[in-house]
Parts: C-alpha cells; sequence; structure tokens
C-alpha cells in the first residue's frame, strides 16, 4: 500500500513539475526585437550602452556584423559587409536585454566626399534602398551625371539607379550691331521729332532740317551726336 501512494506521488510531482516548466520554455521561443534599427557603414561602428548587464551577445549573420563586448553593459558593434542582420543580448535568467535590427551599408561618406572632389558643380545626393543606391540631384552637364553613377558603382558595387537631373545654365548671347546712317537717308525717312527730354542737367533736343545732327548732344560725353556717327554716302545701310 505504501509503495503505491509513493508512485501515485511521484507521478503527481512529475506533473507538476512539468506544467510549472512550460511556461519558462515558451519564454525563451519568443524573443521581440525593441524596434530599433541601426544603420552602419561598412567598417564603421556604433557603441551601444545596455539598460541591463548582458551575459551573452548574438548576432545572426556574422558575415554582415560583428560585436566586441567591452563590458557587460558597454559593445561595440561594426559592419563587416553590406546586407541585414539580427541582434540580440541576453541577460539574467535568460531574459533578451536589448534586441536591434543591423543594416549594414557600403561606405557612403567615401563616395560623398569623391563627389565633391571630383564633381563640385553637382549637387548630388545616394540613398541605399534594398540593395540599390539611389542618385538623386542636379548635374550642369550630362556628362557629370553619367560620371556620377561610375563612381557610385566603382565604390558602392551595387546596382545603381540614375535620376539626376542634367539642369544646363541659361545663356544669353547678345549680339550688337551699329549701323552707319547718311544724312540724306535720315532726311528721307522723314521722321519729325519735335520732343525735348530731359536727363538730369543735360538736355536732348530733336528737331527736323537739316542740321538736327549738329545740334544733338550726348548727355554723357556732350559731344555733337555727329562726331560719333559718320555718314558716308556710298555705304549707306538703310
Amino acid at each position: 500500500m505504501n509503495a503505491i501512494r509513493t508512485i501515485v506521488a511521484c507521478l503527481a510531482l512529475a506533473l507538476v513539475m512539468s506544467y510549472g516548466a512550460a511556461p519558462s520554455h515558451a519564454a525563451t521561443e519568443t524573443l521581440h526585437t525593441n524596434g530599433d534599427s541601426l544603420t552602419l557603414e561598412v567598417s564603421k561602428g556604433v557603441l551601444l550602452r545596455l539598460d541591463a548587464p548582458a551575459s551573452d551577445i548574438f548576432i545572426a549573420n556574422p558575415a554582415i556584423a560583428d560585436v566586441q563586448v567591452k563590458s557587460p553593459r558597454l559593445i561595440y558593434v561594426f559592419g563587416v559587409a553590406p546586407g541585414e542582420t539580427t541582434l540580440y543580448a541576453i541577460g539574467a535568467n535568460d531574459r533578451p536585454v536589448y534586441s536591434a535590427k543591423l543594416v549594414v551599408t557600403s561606405n557612403l561618406s567615401q563616395l560623398t566626399g569623391l563627389y565633391e572632389k571630383l564633381l563640385p558643380q553637382a549637387r548630388i545626393k545616394v540613398q541605399l534602398v534594398n540593395g540599390m543606391a539611389l542618385l538623386n540631384g542636379v548635374a550642369p552637364t550630362a556628362g557629370m551625371a553619367e560620371a556620377a553613377e561610375r563612381y557610385a558603382k566603382s565604390v558602392l558595387g551595387v546596382e545603381i539607379v540614375n535620376h539626376v537631373r542634367v539642369v544646363q545654365p541659361t545663356q544669353v548671347n547678345l549680339r550688337v550691331k551699329f549701323a552707319e546712317v547718311s544724312r540724306s537717308t535720315l532726311k528721307q525717312l522723314g521722321v519729325n521729332w519735335e520732343s525735348l527730354f530731359d536727363i538730369g542737367d543735360a538736355s536732348i533736343g530733336l528737331f527736323t532740317g537739316r542740321d538736327v545732327i549738329q545740334r544733338v548732344l550726348d548727355p554723357v560725353t556732350g559731344l555733337p551726336i555727329n562726331e560719333f556717327i559718320r555718314a558716308p554716302d556710298a555705304d549707306s545701310i538703310l
């Protein structure tokens, strides 16, 4: 009889222990990230200070990013190759202390410095999206826009989507033609100007008659306009 009671007690104890262990096992299986997303460049990193001491640090893909533990609360995470991976820091009682998604990009600062040195007149921004590099901005010539794409391919080594717009500066060419008009041609035109213009202290009188050119003074130099107008009879343009 005592043997039967002992067996029943052992079975009950085993059942209770298995029931109590189930929640703990379920808690270890469900790990949620803190919602953080860290963007790193290749061969560059950041220092992370944890809210609680961590006993173990895990990175899902060490080929993308790696970690160095400075202290239980201070870790250094750096990029190895372009891609995405996940970081987990585990503390006491196997509880997650910190977790985040790591996004490792190529060396954008190197490409930006190259643009500033070789294409100073262009304004180009680079953005990495889903393994592709998007180029946005403006360039003064089509050659500069094509050069920006070549540099991006060389430095980043990914597919390039070039959205750089070519904006050429507006050029205005002025062509001035001076015509030499003979006095007889002016007379034949039948122009009858009887206006008087006051410009500062200078007055310009426009009248009709043979001596009109001799009486009109230049408002800047004060000299008669006929000093500046030659009237060859043979080579009249009008």
